[in-house]
């Protein structure tokens, strides 16, 4: 559905790229009945898709009322959560003109057909895309259509806008720029695949970009990333994302999404994608370090990192009170009642969920922004810092060990699995500077992991790999790096990576050190 954007902030309706206008395409994906789809393939093209399923192979879609089928280009979609063998329910992605003429599907000319697997409300990505246009950002059309194919049917589907220069030209006024899809945990120094366009076909754009995110210098890197990103736009990007939770996506991940370079300035715009698995966890840290590159850099500058802050504070008003929300989420419901019946469980569960985040973001951007970490002379002891478990695997075990008398201790021990990757980790905020994180550990029987550079007990920071200490024994423990920015938030990581034993680590022997 498309609404006019809440009333936000003036300052964000300088943002453009706000909701589509109003067109017939737009009023069919905002109400109206839900339509019936069939889908026919030959044997040959079922065969096909068996084998080769991002493939096209020509099908024959035809919506219940129409006179006569579209002969369209079909494929299947899904990453490794949801995608579906097409015999089982499969996502799909439908290109009206991929074989033949110039016909559209209510003004498309391609969309996508998603299962809902990994969303049991089928409404996750339709309330997404409703935040981030509210938002005055650009997002696809969201509606919902009934399949079947060959003659079995697949029940409800969500029925999202493609990618492609007619979404573009609705989204930016104009289709001259290069749209990048981010694939599957790509980033913007990756070779990404091109959706459509007519900018530059060397993707100098996209290759400008990632070059000004490398740039050493701080005011350079500030300079640089200004004139090949939309910084505007993307921190109420990089806002929406993470107040809806969307941990799939650029901002936390990076995955799903898209990036549009105009084609004037060739600053980029970032696009959302894949958010079916949205407002899972209530209590998600809105202020946690981001994986995007992009991102990264952004949040990494003291001026826009403060305005990253902002922008969540400015946006509030699209979630909280929580109403309105809840009402376009009931308002969705309810076209879909009588097809899908048994999704007013989940129905329910989600309102409580947007409810519970939305209390939670209240109070969190209300809070004040974190104080530069203090380290004398003789440096900071960590002892006290609040230390967090992560693991990557199901066998490693995590203990803070708290009662023996000794000021604590952070142990990991390897499980059976073989390939144990466990840490603790804490988060500061440093000014420009050299650093030495030090520290001790007792270790016993630890096996490093097989084929791999990055292993072993070791203390670093995050997004930086390093060998670790092995066998048994006490061991000192010294990690140095540096801060470029004028102030820079750094994640302290005592790890173990390994295939067996474990690694004790006394919290009174961390510590961080100002160095010449």
């Amino acid at each position: 559905m498309v609404r006019a954007p809440l009333a936000v902030p003036v300052a964000l309706t300088a943002l453009a790229a706000a909701a589509p206008a109003q067109d017939a395409t737009a009023a069919w994906f905002a109400g109206g009945p839900i339509p019936e789809l069939r889908i026919v393939l030959t044997d040959a093209a079922r065969k096909h898709l068996r084998d080769e399923p991002r493939q096209y192979v020509r099908a024959e879609l035809r919506e219940s009322g129409a006179a006569v089928p579209l002969g369209v280009g079909l494929k299947l979609k899904g990453s490794a959560g949801s995608f579906r063998a097409v015999d089982d329910r499969p996502g799909l992605t439908i290109d009206v003109r991929r074989f033949s003429g110039d016909a559209e599907f209510h003004g498309l000319v391609k969309f996508h057909l998603n299962n809902c697997v990994q969303d049991p409300t089928c409404l996750h990505e339709a309330l997404a895309y409703e935040i981030f246009r509210r938002a005055g950002l650009p997002a696809p059309l969201v509606t919902h259509a009934r399949v079947w194919l060959d003659g079995r049917d697949l029940g409800l589907y969500v029925l999202k806008e493609g990618y492609d220069a007619r979404f573009v030209a609705r989204h930016f006024g104009r289709a001259d720029g290069n749209l990048y899809d981010g694939g599957t945990n790509g980033d913007v120094h990756d070779d990404l695949e091109r959706d459509t366009g007519d900018g530059p076909l060397d993707r100098s754009d996209l290759k400008a970009l990632a070059a000004a995110c490398e740039e050493s210098d701080p005011a350079r890197r500030r300079q640089a990333i200004a004139a090949t990103l939309d910084v505007d736009r993307f921190l109420s990007f990089m806002a929406i994302e993470i107040m809806i939770g969307h941990w799939d996506g650029y901002t936390l991940n990076p995955n799903n999404y898209r990036v549009y370079f105009d084609g004037a300035g060739h600053r980029a715009t970032f696009v959302p994608h894949g958010a079916d698995q949205v407002f899972g966890d209530a209590a998600a840290d809105p202020f946690a370090p981001p994986h995007g590159r992009v991102a990264e850099v952004v949040q990494q500058d003291p001026d826009w990192r403060a305005a990253l802050r902002r922008r969540m504070k400015e946006l509030l008003p699209i979630f909280d009170p929580p109403d309105r929300l809840i009402a376009y989420v009931r308002a969705r419901a309810e076209r879909l009642r009588a097809i899908a019946p048994d999704l007013a469980e989940s129905w329910h569960d989600l309102e409580q969920r947007i409810t519970d985040r939305v209390r939670f973001l209240a109070e969190a951007v209300e809070r004040p922004g974190p104080r530069p970490f203090e380290v004398g002379p003789d440096g900071a002891c960590l002892q006290d810092a609040p230390w967090r478990a992560e693991s990557q695997c199901e066998d490693v075990v995590l203990q803070r060990l708290d009662k023996d008398g000794s000021g604590g201790r952070l142990r990991i021990a390897a499980g059976a699995c073989r390939h144990c990757i466990g840490s603790f980790r804490t988060r500061v905020l440093l000014p420009a500077g050299r650093y030495e994180f030090r520290g001790s550990a007792a270790l016993q029987g630890v096996v490093a992991l097989a084929g791999e550079d990055n292993h072993g007990a070791c203390l670093r920071i995050s997004g930086v790999r390093r060998v670790g200490q092995v066998g048994s024994g006490e061991r000192a423990l010294v990690f140095a790096f540096e801060v470029e920015e004028a102030l820079r938030e750094v994640v302290l990581v005592v790890e173990l990576r390994a295939e067996a034993g474990e690694a004790v680590f006394p919290l009174a022997s961390l510590r961080l050190a100002r160095v010449p």
